[in-house]
């Protein structure tokens, strides 16, 4: 991402302003690494000139202007960052920004972002800064890092935008629940859905695509199948293959196969059904993608069966045994179906079983953390393009600080051509919720998922953990000043505040204090926390 940070000033006069000070945790091991200068955005720009002149900010008197008039999300979004940093009083022994002026090249307003937008910027911070961008897009990445040079103020997508992530990645059904509310066919949510009050209503899903949309995050949902569809059989048996055991229809194995489980290839139904709900997916949701799934598709209960059996010899002219070739022919009638509306993005499973998709499929890689390189050469030697998410899975808890893990894992670290690296796009961090809810949601995602966004965002030469710490840790304060109860990196403290057992940043003494100034004042704001089935955030700017 070619982002480009000149004259860069430390604006210490502003009330409010947020310092991290982490420390060591014993005395014989002292940390490591270059403290970084208060007020170090984050991720780090691919360039930075630094100047030591320190700017006051009077929010009374601070205009941001753009040459783009009309256009929503640069509306929305001056709005939303004039908020964030309308906090304290002017200092009036400094000299003061004035504005910020943002020149916009391609003065077009597209509604929503997409795959290769250019988020590009580069500002200069004086008395009068300015902000130039080629796209939209480039502005707000641009605004979140002048937020960043003072203190900012909010949840989960907006801790995206914090981060510069800019792909939700909506896995929004699985096994154990099917939330969201069809509206061709309401009964899969009725009946799927942990209760009814556990449910994406078409209401809220458009509440989430807006809010996404205004801070420059694309949302691909995903449906996963043929496997985790055990929530779509309780809304039509019929959707799901009968298991056998023992010469009997519909009997669980346990350990092997349920009852029923996973899609129901033998009947064309099973397709017609697919193909009315992926027709109306296709305009719920206005990515050009659709996350497909395909991943962990066990075949115990197709084996169990003699009618899986007979379909294959007597109708797809296959081997009895030939599973891989059942699940070929279910994946290649869904991708002819969903490639009607969208493009796809499917797991690496049925790739590395040797089945083959559309060249266009956009491919996951996910498994095998520790030797991820091989699942990743399978995948673009063939030709696919591809996201990693293999070494950032931050449902997978540790102690210490993981966090430098995931930030050492690069997508191009394997071995391969220049052409098949190119066809990395970018990369995932994912949480999978079977041991999250909203209580501990945004602690568990942030800052560990920081330091992917970075890996992706930032040139590959900014690579020292131990620089990056510091200036991680006053990230990880930023963004708690803005309400997210980011979890610390290591011990010590943010400031005069702390966050309480209600999720919301405030003050130990009402004081919110600098080295620059102290003002009084209620210092917090609420959190208001979306929790969804499953999170995952997919960011494609790889550096450059």
């Amino acid at each position: 991402m070619d982002t480009k940070l000149t004259s860069f000033f430390v604006l210490l006069s502003y009330a409010c302003f947020v310092n991290g000070y982490i420390t060591y945790i014993a005395i014989r091991l002292p940390l490591q690494g270059q403290r970084a200068a208060p007020g170090s955005p984050w991720p780090h720009p691919k360039e930075i000139k630094p100047e030591t002149r320190v700017f006051s900010l009077d929010i009374s008197n601070f205009e941001i202007r753009s040459t783009i008039t009309g256009c929503d999300i640069i509306d929305k979004g001056i709005e939303r960052y004039k908020s964030l940093l309308g906090f304290g009083t002017k200092d009036d022994t400094l000299e003061t920004v004035n504005d910020l002026q943002i020149h916009v090249e391609n003065t077009s307003c597209p509604k929503y972002p997409y795959m290769d937008m250019d988020e590009s910027y580069t500002l200069v911070v004086d008395r009068h800064a300015t902000l130039h961008t080629n796209s939209i897009w480039g502005a707000l990445r641009g605004l979140e890092t002048f937020s960043q040079l003072l203190y900012t103020t909010a949840t989960g997508q907006d801790a995206m935008s914090y981060n510069k992530f800019n792909v939700f990645h909506w896995h929004i059904v699985d096994d154990q629940s099917f939330p969201y509310q069809s509206i061709r066919f309401p009964g899969l949510s009725e009946k799927g859905a942990y209760s009814p009050a556990h449910v994406y209503s078409q209401s809220d899903i458009k509440t989430v695509l807006e809010y996404a949309r205004l801070r420059g995050i694309r949302v691909i949902v995903e449906f996963d199948t043929p496997g985790h569809t055990q929530s779509w059989g309780k809304y039509d048996r019929n959707l799901l293959t009968p298991c056998w055991h023992n010469g009997r229809k519909g009997v669980a194995e346990y350990l092997k196969h349920g009852e029923y489980e996973i899609m129901n290839p033998m009947l064309n139904s099973t397709f017609t059904f697919l193909e009315e709900l992926f027709s109306e997916v296709s305009t719920v949701f206005p990515d050009e993608y659709i996350h497909i799934g395909m991943d962990e598709s066990y075949h115990h209960c197709w084996a169990s069966s003699p009618e899986i059996a007979d379909f294959l010899s007597n109708v797809l002219k296959l081997n009895a045994t030939d599973y891989s070739g059942l699940e070929q022919y279910y994946v290649q009638r869904l991708l002819n179906i969903v490639a009607k509306k969208k493009k796809v993005v499917i797991w690496e499973d049925p790739i590395e079983k040797g089945l083959k998709a559309d060249s266009d499929t956009l491919v996951e890689v996910w498994k095998n953390e520790q030797k991820w390189q091989s699942n990743m050469k399978n995948v673009v030697q063939k030709g696919y393009s591809a996201i990693l998410s293999s070494c950032w899975y931050l449902n997978y808890i540790s102690y210490g600080q993981d966090w430098r893990r995931y930030y050492q894992c690069d997508p191009h670290n394997f071995e391969g051509t220049d052409e098949e690296k190119s066809l990395i796009v970018g990369g995932e961090a994912c949480l999978w919720a079977e041991y999250v809810d909203a209580t501990n949601l945004l602690s568990r995602v942030w800052p560990r998922a920081s330091a992917a966004a970075e890996r992706l965002w930032s040139p590959s030469y900014l690579n020292s953990t131990d620089d990056a710490s510091f200036r991680l840790d006053e990230h990880r304060c930023r963004i708690v000043r803005r309400g997210i109860p980011a979890a610390p990196i290591l011990n010590g403290f943010c400031g005069d505040y702390e966050v309480d057992p209600n999720t919301r940043a405030s003050q130990q003494n009402t004081k919110c204090t600098n080295t620059g100034s102290t003002v009084s004042g209620n210092c917090f704001v609420s959190v208001y926390i979306v929790m969804f089935l499953l999170i995952q955030c997919y960011l494609h700017c790889i550096q450059l």
